[in-house]
């Protein structure tokens, strides 16, 4: 009954919040609409077309590539104009400024999506910048319109901001400083983004809302100086502090959150411009505009990072001052701590979806960092203003300050399980846990202690169903044929056990290991059993590499068999070994008729090779037969004509198999699909490969098989579940 009245006691603002949200998704839905509008289209083009675009984000220049973001306002397709397209090139130049014109013929594509469970979608990415589409022009044939914006000057005030912190502060502190005043991380080196994001204060590289009030203070500070009236100075303020705001927006590039805080600064002041009382909480809400306006901001990290810590230091702010904690009033330490700890909790489902890992220190770099920062930034903006011969004593003073931010994140970040990993499902469990958690200590508070030990015993009770459903799950087999481009990656899951068979690309390696990391951590997995290879060509082995450093398997598995006249089978060979010994992975060599169990009646059984006769490093792949039960899955790995023969004379029928080669054509393909007699096949390739795999004449011979045929180039990761009586289950990203 409290709760109805007082919702009737505040209707009027109930209603504007219910409106706000049913207008958001309104705007949301309506967005996703013309969205799938535009990649039904893209989708059905083969041809490219002649676009110019209006260059809408900074561009960003990383080994020799310039990336950025654009609107398209003339296309050879007409469906295109007003889209937003991500281009990406070498050779533009690093002249090229925000809001000069492209004009370029390419193919427009759609962004790759997380084709692996708990990768980073790319897409989504993208969306969340409102961008369609993405091109890839050759930088020589992309022609450049310079801009003559009314808006040059601030763009060119920001560049040559860029270049003095270049020449004045160390490599390092420069970077972290541009990324700090404009938003530009890419000078940043991947160690100390890592340092950042292990010790939970990556907040502070990103444009948030603090500079807007550094400046707005600023202004208030100046202008409460000059004799006038109240309402005099009210109406000033918010005059001067609304065309900061707009600079601020224009110079760091219009970032959600310096939106939030610029819409929240517009409430403020035009409350002391009516002489109405300021509520910060409805203040924040009125932030929903900004998702009626700009609806892709919902897909963005950054937006809800920004609203979650805002609202954690409104509460924090209303704990402090609440008198039964005395104790905290006027206490900058203790202010500090329950800051940090608010914004922590309120904002830990976005940082542990975003990151995969909760910074468990966090709240010690917070504390150490978030009280030095407003004296770091206005440094960094009275340093932006200083004439050249004073710009070298701050660039001194601000190289210290940026060494003492790193050198925290670095030392929390080194400290033990200084990141908790959030697996697959822990995140939902985490808000669960939360809300139980405050609903314990209200009714607690309220001495309420039966309605207490009522939630208490069906929160038991739902443990306890969960992990019997666990439990009668584990008679299942899980096999996941990963995405990783032109390359090999198996997941193979019987309950708690674990094994990757060959893990490598020919595209990226360090994407695709992050991509593959990711998702082991989605399926609670932290480290593997083992992890065999079946050769060692690169396509199987580099991301492989990457995880056994990460000290991510106890088995290395490798064959004992191989062509040593392949100087690249001996340098990958030799950094398998070498990463397993550091890491201490045990090592195994294995041949034919050797066995690596996975529990009762599961099991994978080598096959093949039983020498090193068959020359070649492909032919002499190891052959894997999996049998869970009555299920039977063949993995043939690179094998072709000399290794697909021996494989003939052995008991090859399955239910499942895993086509050769990535499913390339060999003279014994037909005899070996024939043979295997599988319900479906999988081949792991990538999109548009050089090689046409998998081969028109494979899948030819499993239409011919009955044999249904998946590629992840076409599907994603492919997943099936298996039954020990045949049962079997298959789903697609």
């Amino acid at each position: 009954m409290k709760i109805l009245h007082k919702m009737t006691k505040h209707a009027s603002l109930v209603l504007l919040f219910a409106l706000l949200i049913y207008a958001s998704a309104v705007s949301v839905i309506m967005y996703n609409i013309n969205y799938a509008r535009v990649c039904n289209k893209v989708n059905s083009m083969s041809d490219e077309v002649f676009i110019r675009c209006k260059i809408e984000s900074f561009p960003e220049v990383k080994n020799q590539k310039t990336k950025l973001c654009a609107r398209i306002v003339e296309s050879g397709k007409g469906f295109l104009v007003g889209e937003g397209v991500y281009v990406s090139s070498k050779g533009l130049g690093s002249e090229l400024q925000k809001g000069d014109m492209l004009e370029f013929t390419a193919l427009p594509i759609l962004a790759d999506q997380s084709s692996n469970e708990g990768a980073f979608d790319w897409r989504n990415y993208l969306k969340s910048l409102d961008v369609s589409v993405a091109c890839y022009p050759e930088g020589n044939r992309v022609k450049i319109i310079r801009s003559h914006s009314p808006l040059q000057k601030i763009y060119d005030m920001r560049q040559a901001f860029v270049a003095k912190c270049k020449n004045c502060i160390s490599p390092q502190g420069a970077a972290l400083v541009s990324a700090v005043i404009t938003g530009e991380r890419t000078g940043i080196d991947e160690e100390s983004k890592d340092a950042f994001q292990k010790s939970g204060i990556y907040h502070i590289v990103a444009i948030s809302g603090l500079h807007l009030n550094l400046f707005v203070l600023g202004v208030y500070a100046a202008i409460a100086r000059i004799r006038a009236k109240r309402r005099k100075k009210a109406v000033l303020s918010f005059a001067a502090s609304s065309i900061a705001g707009i600079f601020v927006m224009i110079f760091t590039g219009f970032g959600v959150s310096v939106i939030r805080a610029f819409v929240m600064m517009l409430i403020l002041g035009g409350g002391a411009v009516m002489r109405r009382e300021y509520d910060s909480k409805n203040a924040l809400c009125m932030a929903f505009f900004i998702i009626i306006i700009m609806p892709f901001t919902v897909y963005s990290v950054a937006m809800w990072l920004s609203f979650l810590s805002t609202l954690g230091v409104i509460l924090s702010m209303d704990i402090v001052k609440s008198p039964r904690l005395e104790f905290l009033h006027e206490n900058i330490v203790g202010t500090t701590f329950v800051t940090s700890a608010m914004t922590t909790i309120l904002t830990l489902p976005v940082t542990a979806s975003a990151f995969g890992y909760i910074p468990l220190y966090g709240w010690i770099a917070n504390v150490l960092v978030l009280p030095f920062m407003p004296f770091f930034m206005g440094s960094a903006i009275v340093f932006a203003f200083v004439p050249k011969v004073c710009a070298p004593i701050f660039g001194y003073a601000l190289t210290g300050m940026a060494a003492y931010i790193t050198g925290v994140a670095k030392g929390v970040a080194a400290l033990p399980h200084a990141a908790i990993s959030i697996y697959g499902g822990v995140i939902s469990a985490i808000i669960f846990v939360i809300l139980a958690g405050a609903l314990l200590i209200y009714l607690i508070h309220k001495e309420a202690f039966r309605k207490a030990i009522a939630i208490i015993l069906i929160l038991t009770v739902a443990a306890s169903g969960f992990l019997v459903y666990n439990k009668l799950n584990d008679n299942w087999l899980c096999i996941t044929f990963a995405d990783v481009g032109q390359g090999d990656c198996t997941l193979v899951q019987k309950g708690a056990q674990s094994i990757m068979i060959d893990a490598g690309t020919q595209g990226d390696p360090g994407y695709s290991a992050e991509s593959i990391s990711s998702m082991l951590r989605a399926k609670n997995i932290s480290r593997l059993d083992a992890m065999i290879i079946t050769h060692f060509h690169t396509d199987h082995t580099n991301i492989a590499a990457s995880l056994l450093e990460a000290t991510k398997a106890k088995r290395l598995i490798v064959p004992l068999y191989y062509d040593i006249r392949d100087s690249e089978a001996r340098q990958n060979r030799q950094r398998l070994l070498q990463a397993a010994v550091k890491s201490n992975t045990a090592i195994e060599h294995v041949a034919a008729d050797c066995v690596v169990s996975l529990g009762a009646d599961t099991a994978i059984e080598v096959l093949s090779p039983d020498s090193d006769l068959y020359a070649e490093n492909n032919d002499m792949s190891l052959v894997l037969r999996l049998k869970h039960g009555k299920t039977v899955v063949m993995m043939f790995g690179d094998a072709e004509e000399k290794g697909l023969e021996k494989c003939l004379d052995s008991g090859i029928g399955c239910d499942i198999m895993k086509l050769p080669h990535h499913g390339g054509y060999s003279e014994n393909s037909k005899l070996i699909i024939e043979k295997c007699n599988a319900k479906l096949a999988v081949a792991s390739c990538g999109k548009n490969n050089s090689y046409c795999h998998p081969d028109r004449r494979i899948l030819k011979f499993a239409e011919d098989a009955s044999c249904d045929v998946y590629s992840t180039d076409i599907c994603g990761a492919i997943t099936v579940k298996a039954n020990k009586n045949k049962k079997i289950k298959l789903s697609t990203r």
